[in-house]
């Protein structure tokens, strides 16, 4: 499965950083971090502090793309700009541990 994450240029980081977007995480540390960097852009609302946040949010989802999956399909899933994240399915890892889902466990 590929996940598609915008590039940090896109819109919608801004808007999520800026408090324009309301989003409710399915993950609670994500909606804490995003908080976190709402309070921090509307305390110093400079260029450089909001692009700082983008960056963490950007690494963020980037980290936990994985966990996140959901909430990334469903901010992001329109998106045209991406930034492709492979994401590994429990079939591949079996496949690249050449196991089979049907082989009895020893």
């Amino acid at each position: 499965m590929l996940m598609l994450i915008p590039d940090k240029s896109a819109l919608i980081w801004r808007q999520l950083i800026m408090g324009e977007r309301e989003y409710r995480f399915k993950l609670v540390p994500a909606s804490m971090m995003l908080s976190r960097l709402i309070r921090s852009v509307q305390s110093d609302n400079s260029e450089a502090n909001i692009q700082r946040c983008i960056d963490e949010l950007h690494h963020f989802f980037n980290h936990y793309h994985v966990v996140l999956s959901k909430d990334i399909q469903i901010l992001f899933g329109s998106q045209t700009e991406h930034s492709p994240v492979a994401t590994t399915t429990s079939a591949s890892l079996l496949q690249q541990r050449n196991f089979s889902s049907h082989a009895p466990l020893r």
